[in-house]
């Protein structure tokens, strides 16, 4: 055998180790490759994750806005409701149980607020309250038609006085009905105004809260919407992480299978190159 066909084991032993280093830096380099590609892609879910919780906070935060709002809404319309009322009553008098607890009086009775007793017994159209406390009555009607008493020194003497003076008594007070009815015929350009502006005000508010309501019901959907995509993302997160691990395992089965075998070849050719030493060590 020639000395340029022998075969130098140092060589071989330097290329294989060369080789070995390789394959151990490239997997290496793979290795920390991937981790910073998992790295960086946890960095941006996590990133997503974030801003989608800041979103559904904002949202949040708007629909508690927005139910704040319509509930000051809701409390200006109350207000806005009861001061109408208020108004409207004053405007019309008293209250139509008022109304009916007047038409069971006299006018001289219930402007007093005493309680009559009608009819008085007997023909004449007087209450009893008046016919005790001797005053003018009109009920059912028109009051009656009185003389007045000559309380003067010439009592039982007729005076001018004392002639049937019908036009010298004052008008009977008019009624809490007629009153009504007169007010609603005579109403004011005023009144009629301010009512005008209460209902105005409360159709601004009907149509802010309607509006309110619209915003919160669109603002519930985006939220829902938001939530459903959370989940779909985190969930497809998990699975991309779960694939990931699963691909990174198995790169990493492979290099370590690669490695176990350049190592035992490098075995078998160092304890080749050793035997081939010993055989020409023995042919020397």
């Amino acid at each position: 055998m020639s000395a340029s066909n022998t075969p130098n084991p140092e060589l071989e032993i330097l290329e294989l180790e060369r080789k070995l280093a390789a394959a151990r830096a490239k997997a290496e380099a793979d290795r920390i490759a991937a981790e910073e590609r998992a790295k960086r892609e946890a960095e941006a879910a996590e990133q997503r994750r974030k801003e989608e919780e800041a979103e559904a906070q904002r949202v949040a935060e708007e629909r508690a806005r927005l139910v704040e709002e319509q509930q000051r809404a809701s409390e200006a319309v109350d207000a806005a409701r009861t001061k109408a009322a208020g108004k409207m009553r004053a405007r019309l008098g008293p209250s139509e149980g008022a109304y009916v607890q007047a038409e069971n009086a006299c006018v001289q009775c219930s402007g007093k607020g005493l309680e009559c007793f009608r009819p008085s017994t007997g023909s004449k159209k007087v209450c009893r309250k008046c016919t005790v406390e001797k005053t003018r009555c009109d009920w059912p009607g028109e009051p009656v038609k009185k003389r007045r008493v000559n309380t003067g020194a010439k009592a039982g003497k007729k005076t001018a006085e004392e002639i049937n003076d019908s036009d010298v008594y004052d008008k009977p007070e008019v009624g809490p009905s007629k009153k009504w009815k007169w007010a609603m015929k005579q109403g004011e350009g005023s009144a009629e105004a301010e009512e005008m502006s209460d209902r105005e005000l409360l159709f601004h508010l009907l149509t802010e809260v309607q509006e309110l309501r619209v915003d919160l019901q669109k603002e519930q959907a985006s939220r829902r919407t938001l939530e459903s995509k959370l989940e779909q993302m985190i969930f497809s997160t998990r699975a991309q992480h779960e694939v990931r691990n699963v691909v990174i395992k198995d790169y990493m089965d492979k290099v370590t299978e690669e490695l176990r075998e350049t190592e035992t070849e490098w075995e078998g050719s160092e304890s080749e190159s050793e035997s081939e030493s010993k055989e020409s060590e023995e042919l020397e």
